[in-house]
């Protein structure tokens, strides 16, 4: 199209949306969306539910790697037309964070992934020496951090010193029979 002819995208966008709209109907409205959301919260007692876990964490596993191969198909024939030097800067990186900070699910993590991408490319734009990946990584760390305060309640308090005995004014006594004083 040549009103899009000087940008970079390339079909795998609509891959992408359709691949979150499928993962939107199967994680929120099937069995097995239950199912992987259970073990994600708590594998044991998604178990003891009777939910085969092992079962359900290949298929994920597998699912998330068909999706990572389109996402790679689609990088590598959609603006070039061949494998390249360099093809992945990082993008599995970006992806966990993206993921993360989408809450996992699917059209946050659209909409993070818009917001990242122009945070990326404006930011190669403006200052190509690595300081894009260096806001990335510290987003993510803040972002980890708090959640992590806030799931496990971490307070930070100072411990105060304890206050000096003032010296006590009452005499020694002896104690029992055998003359130990205390």
């Amino acid at each position: 199209m040549p009103a899009l002819s000087g940008l970079t995208a390339h079909a795998g966008v609509l891959f992408g949306l359709a691949a979150a709209a499928a993962l939107t109907v199967v994680l929120d409205r099937s069995r097995w969306g239950f199912e992987i959301r259970a073990i994600g919260d708590g594998a044991q007692a998604a178990r003891a539910a009777g939910m085969p876990a092992a079962r359900n964490i290949v298929l994920v596993m597998v699912l998330s790697g068909a999706l990572a191969g389109l996402a790679g198909m689609s990088e590598v024939a959609g603006v070039v037309h061949r494998l390249q030097d360099r093809f992945s800067p990082g993008y599995g990186f970006t992806g966990i964070i993206v993921a993360w900070l989408g809450g996992l699910r699917p059209w946050a993590i659209v909409v993070v992934s818009l917001l990242f991408g122009g945070l990326l490319v404006g930011g190669k734009q403006i200052q190509p020496a690595g300081i894009p990946q260096m806001l990335q990584g510290l987003m993510l760390f803040v972002i980890v951090g708090a959640e992590a305060m806030l799931r496990y309640r971490l307070r930070v308090t100072r411990e105060r010193a304890p206050a000096p005995k003032a010296p006590s004014h009452e005499p020694a006594r002896l104690n029992g029979s055998r003359g130990d004083v205390s």
